[in-house]
């Protein structure tokens, strides 16, 4: 689970976001800027735009990532178009399975932040609801939202898309694990939090499970085991099917994995941010490797 794969968010960002990420500290926006350059030449000679290509060097990447690129924008007079319908029907997202516990999903998703939050402001609902039925008509089904999103109101929102038989149609991701407190960003894995922010999730979402439920964020102040027991529980109480983890380091993964599967992870990658491929990436491909082997060192060794 990829996001932020798109190259061309490289530099209108560089504003808001530059004392977050890496690729925007000065010892890395020259370097960056020529990569632009180069990827923007060849996009040009196979006659597309860099975020084109960009995505496409992602897919490329192997049949267990599915990038969530998020979109505003749909062109919802085209969509009326014979012409558009016989390309539509030609052209099919393959499917993928992530993980090894059955989840199957669209080898492309859909990142639903930016209709409610972060990206300018919330767009109106009408139009949202329609890009997200277009996306699901061309095979996008994968779809990504989160409770921090908003907050609240984008979950809300693709709540409101699933109904008329959508939800029957998707695989519904969202995620818990960042909350505000008296205006403060906090990140949470409390057994008790966890538990009430699935509930609270479900509520608006307007549904009876969670397809893939990730930990947004990692609370390092508990072991990773704590909060993973309380997702275990969920999953055999039937309101989570899979758990995923977003934006941690290999060791809390494997340790993670090693209480219950971990189905998918979601990070940042692309050609601006490839530092995932030195460690994260090949302890998922290892099938989030030997748990038990890895169980049996952490007993050895607690501190691991």
């Amino acid at each position: 689970m990829v996001y932020a794969p798109i190259t061309c968010n490289a530099y209108p960002l560089r504003r808001r976001h530059a004392n977050t990420l890496p690729r925007f500290q000065p010892e890395n926006v020259e370097h960056n800027k020529k990569l632009y350059e180069q990827v923007n030449a060849i996009a040009t000679r196979k006659g597309c735009i860099t975020s084109q290509l960009a995505l496409a060097w992602l897919q490329h990447q192997g049949n267990d990532v599915s990038p969530i690129p998020s979109t505003t924008k749909t062109n919802l007079r085209l969509l009326k178009l014979k012409k558009f319908e016989e390309v539509k029907m030609a052209t099919k997202v393959p499917r993928i399975k992530l993980g090894k516990q059955g989840l199957e999903v669209s080898a492309q998703g859909l990142g639903c932040m930016g209709m409610s939050a972060f990206y300018g402001p919330p767009k109106p609902d009408a139009d949202m609801i329609k890009l997200i039925h277009h996306a699901v008509d061309s095979g996008i089904t994968f779809l990504d939202t989160s409770d921090i999103y908003g907050p609240h109101t984008n979950e809300i929102l693709v709540g409101k898309a699933l109904k008329g038989g959508v939800r029957e149609k998707v695989e519904l991701a969202t995620k818990f694990g960042i909350r505000f407190t008296d205006g403060n960003r906090d990140i949470c894995g409390d057994p008790a939090y966890v538990r009430a922010a699935c509930e609270a999730s479900l509520k608006r979402l307007d549904i009876d499970c969670i397809d893939l439920y990730y930990q947004h964020r990692i609370d390092t102040r508990l072991p990773i085991e704590v909060t993973m027991g309380e997702l275990k529980k969920l999953v055999e109480e039937g309101k989570i099917k899979y758990i995923g983890l977003s934006e941690a380091s290999a060791s809390t993964i494997r340790r993670a994995h090693a209480h219950h599967p971990i189905t998918a992870v979601q990070l940042e990658w692309s050609l601006w941010s490839r530092d995932v491929e030195e460690e994260i990436i090949p302890t998922c491909r290892l099938g989030i490797y030997s748990a038990n082997l890895f169980e049996e060192e952490v007993k050895r060794n607690p501190r691991i």
